[in-house]
């Protein structure tokens, strides 16, 4: 992946997708119905936990 590519990417973030990356910084866990919404729109959640929790 190009770094335009990889910009791009995160210019693009869903609400969603920030939601679960705050919660995350802050060492909490997310609903699940936030979870399943992330895993609808292709997102690994257990990595997006691994990279971004404390």
């Amino acid at each position: 992946m190009s770094t335009r590519d990889n910009q791009q990417q995160h210019e693009e973030r869903s609400p969603e997708l920030k939601r679960a990356i705050n919660q995350f910084k802050r060492g909490h866990t997310i609903p699940l119905d936030l979870a399943v919404e992330l895993m609808n729109q292709g997102h690994d959640v257990q990595a997006l936990e691994s990279k971004y929790r404390p």
